[in-house]
């Protein structure tokens, strides 16, 4: 029977061709929960962190003269017609723009620096822009925050707002109406945003110490919203497209509070929507979709807490709850329609779900903790219901 177990979980990370691996011989000699799962998330670490790239500086030597004098430089270029760049500069700071008009061009550039430290505390923010109707926004208030945005295309806008000390903003927009915008608060945080395609929406908000976000967009009329607060050092990232395999429509949604939680979401096809919310500490979300109005939902509260949602068809639904410590949901789904829903409460509770067909549904409510779940179904209209406590 393990044998034809492991089998069917095999046929379901085939389906997927995602790396989860089984762990034979689990179980451990005393029974305890403390040990190796039969199936573990392969927890992800990377990140993608803003690189910051403007406009040469034509003279270093004036920039440093104005900064070591306590004051500001400023360096705006405009080439082509019809272009606008406002900076209001309060302080010590730096201000690179360049512009390059085509077409009815109108692109604008509204710069408001304020507080700076001479060079070593010094604001800097960096816009290029390349095309018409551009539109880009930058506030720092603070010291040493660093902004960069580049807009190559037709009417993108792009608005960042820094208070604070150490903060750092990357934003590239490629295409047509993409809007971008980055709130960072307190310090040390750091954004990341790239849209490729149309009509493309980000919106990053972050405070506390310390969080890493990154988007990127490759596609046309996603959406991604991210906000960290809590303590820090959280990390959100969202990938919907890419350069091969453009997303259209696709929503994802991260909510941190806490500390050093971790999230993942990655979409391709078309209306998907991802939506995570973590409050604790050390938390990990990952979700991956692909297809067609496929929707995950995962919800963790308190600390070291595991969430996997893989899904591959089209509307197949998710939905992952999890409050308390060191518990652990996995979701495997392939087919149309199927459903998966695990509720885990207290502590060190293990679900593991799979469904390949049509129309299946499996659903684990488990309590008091240290209790485990195995649903895996093949075919169409079966049903799993799993109630556990103690």
């Amino acid at each position: 029977m393990k044998k034809v177990i492991l089998t069917l979980v095999f046929a379901v990370f085939t389906a997927f061709g995602f790396a989860q691996q089984p762990t034979y011989g689990c179980g451990g000699n005393d029974g305890g929960h403390d040990h190796q799962r039969c199936v573990e998330i392969d927890k992800r670490t990377d990140a993608c962190r803003p690189s910051i790239d403007g406009p040469a500086i034509l003279c270093w030597s004036d920039l440093r003269a104005a900064l070591y004098a306590g004051a500001s430089y400023s360096q705006a270029i405009q080439v082509g017609k019809k272009s606008k760049a406002v900076i209001t500069q309060k302080g010590s700071n730096v201000s690179v723009t360049f512009q390059y008009g085509t077409g009815g061009a109108y692109n604008v550039i509204k710069v408001n620096q304020s507080d700076g430290g001479g060079l070593a505390k010094a604001n800097w923010s960096y816009v290029t822009q390349l095309g018409k109707g551009n539109s880009a926004n930058v506030t720092q208030t603070g010291l040493k925050n660093k902004s960069d945005i580049d807009q190559y295309g037709n009417y993108n806008t792009a608005i960042v707002d820094q208070k604070g000390h150490r903060h750092m903003s990357d934003i590239d927009q490629r295409g047509t109406s993409n809007k971008a915008k980055v709130t960072q608060v307190d310090c040390k945080n750091r954004a990341k945003v790239f849209q490729k395609g149309c009509s493309n929406d980000s919106d990053q908000q972050q405070s506390a110490r310390a969080n890493l976000a990154s988007a990127k967009q490759i596609g046309h009329y996603n959406e991604s919203d991210q906000k960290q607060s809590g303590v820090g050092k959280n990390l959100a990232k969202v990938r919907q497209g890419s350069s091969y395999n453009y997303a259209f429509n696709n929503k994802a949604s991260q909510t941190k509070i806490g500390k050093r939680n971790s999230a993942y979401i990655d979409q391709d096809g078309r209306r998907n929507t991802a939506t995570q919310k973590q409050t604790g500490k050390r938390n990990y979300a990952e979700a991956d979709q692909r297809g067609l109005l496929n929707k995950s939902t995962q919800t963790q509260t308190g600390k070291r807490n595991e969430a996997l949602v893989v899904q591959r068809g089209k509307r197949n639904t998710a939905t992952q709850t999890q409050t308390g410590d060191d518990n652990m949901a996995l979701s495997f789904q392939g087919g149309i329609k199927n459903k998966s829903i695990s509720i885990q409460k207290d502590d060190n509770n293990y679900s593991l779900m799979g469904q390949l067909g049509f129309n299946n549904f499996a659903k684990a409510d488990q309590s008091n903790g240290n209790q485990v779940s195995i649903a895996l179904q093949g075919g169409s209209n079966n049903i799993i219901r799993v109630t556990q406590s103690k």
